[in-house]
């Protein structure tokens, strides 16, 4: 849902961004940045589906997505300050407004996923 928030805000990015050339770049790499993550994680979790209980969660490329996310987000918000509105309204507010539960809550997932410590041994240095 995260980055299904972060790929809206790219798109309105690119849209107004639409002309400016300097602006666009950004946009463009946002969403490139969007799409991959999106895809990486979908093919984990899909690799996932039929692994044995056993296997190792997901924890790694949760916390990476909620990172990418996190930083698209404040990316496009940075991004967008040139557009604000004559009313002074940041063109990105309402969907940044929006995101921000789905946000607080992948915050909350990743700060509570289980993660792997590595234990040194004695004979490590």
């Amino acid at each position: 849902m995260a980055l299904g928030a972060t790929r809206r805000l790219t798109d309105v990015l690119a849209r107004l961004s639409d002309g400016n050339r300097s602006a666009a770049v950004p946009a463009a790499e946002l969403a490139a940045l969007t799409r991959d993550e999106q895809a990486a994680l979908r093919s984990t979790l899909y690799g996932l589906r039929d692994a044995p209980e056993h296997t190792a969660p997901a924890a790694g490329p949760l916390a990476r997505a909620v990172k990418v996310a996190r930083h698209v987000v404040a990316s496009a918000y940075e991004g967008a300050i040139a557009f604000v509105r004559h009313d002074g309204r940041h063109p990105l507010a309402y969907l940044v407004e929006a995101a921000t539960p789905i946000l607080q809550v992948t915050r909350f997932v990743e700060d509570f996923a289980p993660r792997r410590h590595h234990q040194r041994t004695e004979g490590s240095a």
